[in-house]
């Protein structure tokens, strides 16, 4: 099996071409007379790790590695006419879908609560109480 030697330099130049002004601003095209530019949101990380050493033979060792995670979501287009530039944002369902969720469960858990202090209350009377002392 062949060993190839890591070169971090290589990996670097790779995630810089992941995360660069090209993946945010999408290639421009024509429309009629009408100019759009798709635009992203690019979130990128990255980890590198390199080692040396001997193995348990005495022989020279050594080793690395790295890892590159990235997300890109659409955020809109600009789209420039000759009336200007104007910005038209995407609609994420998926976003949308989750806030909508997130907002039932506080009202069920709200709700719930409410419910459950009352009863609560009901069965503790703060006049009986005041009255015994």
């Amino acid at each position: 099996m062949e060993m190839r030697s890591f070169d971090p330099g290589q990996f670097t130049d790779a995630v810089q071409d992941v995360v660069s002004i090209r993946r945010v601003y999408g290639e421009a095209y024509q429309q009629g007379e009408t100019l759009v530019i798709p635009v992203a949101k690019v979130i990128g990380g990255s980890g590198l790790g390199v080692g040396g050493g001997a193995d348990k033979d005495g022989a020279d060792g050594g080793g690395g590695g790295g890892c590159f995670a990235t997300r890109v979501r659409a955020t809109g287009v600009f789209v420039v006419d000759d009336t200007g530039v104007r910005w038209h944002p995407a609609f994420d369902l998926n976003r949308a879908v989750l806030v909508g969720q997130i907002v039932l469960g506080a009202v069920i858990v709200t709700t719930l609560g409410g419910l459950g202090l009352r009863k609560a209350v009901d069965g503790f009377s703060l006049r009986r109480m005041l009255l015994r002392r």
